[in-house]
């Protein structure tokens, strides 16, 4: 491994720029691997002038989160710096061992679902990226039979020109606008899976997007798609005990699948790896019943497909619906006509930035329902209405269509609040 990487550091001026969990991460690995490097660190957190002498390197080790639209960034590339990233220093090393998987949702579910088959088949596996530690943490305790399953963002995509050797693009939905200039740019970003894979490589995608079309039509690696379209026992494994909630899961698990067999797992091993699959926190999750009222926390559902997704899972019980959040400029249009024709939706609450915004959707679409806006309440205020309104043997779901950095530090936050105010009524 310090062989083939010798000359990404050698005799190079290296910046680490972004010091979070990956940039933390890649200065522990070149202080391990690559002792003599001349290195510096750069972070939002040392102030205004972080990105001025950017010029000054041969070579940025870029983390993720920061944009390439940038001013100084993209100064500082079209005047000839080399930029990288822990993920492409890892697919340099490990992309014939790496299975990546992609899309707006269902990442982590069918990361985590893919190596619980892996795991409980024997395999040696790892779970790394975007739901594990960073990548390279893991760099040291490999061998040639390890396999990595790696959930990646559309931030890690981005800076890459490796994709791993079986790609998964589970589907494609307007998000990150904040962060993107278009969602062409969001699109190409995720592209880039398949994009540097060949004819020994494999890529299985979602038949339901025409956009997933139209890459794996440019894709030189052998295809398999999935779909909605077919019935899970198309897929050859019956299960009979299936942990996921909801439709989309049913995508996330024909994946897995396919997935799996090109890895020649046995049919018997995949049944028993999805059976056995603990569901992801934030996912879908039961927190609590009260007085025969469900709480359920699906505070990871960020964009509308989400949480008319999480709806669908739900069709024969009444609901509270708790939306909103920071506004990235997402169109709720699509949420506003599904839940004009939910009647099972009876109440919805709206929280942060958004709730003016969706409101207004929702009353253009004569939504029938009752509608609670709170604005910026405390997630306790929230709660304690919805229990309130709520009829018997209803249920109660926090799945905000939005993130949630207004009000809250992440969509985890946003979970440990509902679940704390849930516990407390």
């Amino acid at each position: 491994m310090k062989k083939s990487l010798e000359n990404t550091f050698k005799n190079k001026k290296v910046l680490i720029l972004g010091m979070g969990i990956e940039g933390q991460s890649t200065l522990r690995f070149i202080q391990k691997f690559f002792p003599g490097t001349d290195f510096s660190t750069a972070d939002k957190k040392d102030g205004n002038g972080y990105l001025d002498n950017l010029r000054g390197f041969d070579l940025i080790i870029k983390s993720p989160g920061i944009s390439w639209n940038i001013k100084e960034i993209k100064q500082a590339k079209e005047s000839g710096v080399e930029f990288t990233s822990q993920t492409q220093i890892f697919l340099d090393i490990f992309k014939d061992q790496t299975i990546g998987i992609t899309g707006t949702k269902g990442k982590s579910t069918t990361s985590s679902l893919i190596y619980n088959i892996l795991n409980t088949s024997g395999k040696k596996v790892k779970l790394v990226g975007n739901i594990g530690k960073p990548v390279l943490d893991y760099i040291e305790n490999f061998d040639d039979e390890s396999l990595f399953v790696y959930e990646m963002s559309s931030h890690q995509l981005s800076d890459i020109t490796q994709s791993p050797h079986i790609a998964v693009f589970l589907n494609i939905f307007p998000e990150h606008l904040d962060y993107y200039s278009s969602f062409e740019e969001y699109l190409r970003a995720k592209e880039n899976i398949t994009k540097f894979q060949n004819e020994n490589d494999i890529f299985i995608y979602c038949s339901d997007f025409p956009d997933l079309i139209k890459i794996a039509d440019k894709s030189k690696a052998k295809k398999y798609n999935f779909s909605s379209e077919h019935n899970l026992d198309e897929y050859g494994v019956k299960i009979s005990d299936n942990p996921l909630l909801g439709n989309h899961n049913l995508n996330n698990i024909k994946a897995a699948i396919l997935v799996a067999r090109s890895l020649e797992i046995n049919d018997s091993d995949i049944k028993n790896g999805i059976e056995t699959f603990t569901p992801l926190d934030d996912r879908l999750q039961t927190i609590k019943m009260v007085n025969s009222i469900s709480f359920i926390d699906d505070s990871l559902a960020t964009i509308p497909q989400a949480t008319i997704a999480a709806l669908d899972s739900y069709q024969n019980k009444k609901v509270t619906l708790i939306l909103g959040g920071f506004d990235r400029g997402v169109d709720f249009t699509i949420l506003g006509k599904y839940l004009k024709e939910n009647k099972n939706v009876i109440n919805v609450i709206l929280i942060g930035q958004t709730s003016n915004k969706i409101q207004e959707i929702l009353e253009t679409n004569n939504f029938a329902g009752k509608i609670n806006n709170l604005h910026t309440s405390t997630m306790k205020d929230v709660v304690e209405l919805a229990y309130k309104i709520t009829p018997t043997n209803g249920v109660v779901l926090l799945s905000p269509a939005a993130t949630s950095f207004d009000m809250f530090k992440d969509y985890k936050d946003r979970a440990e609040q509902f679940k704390k105010a849930v516990l407390d009524l």
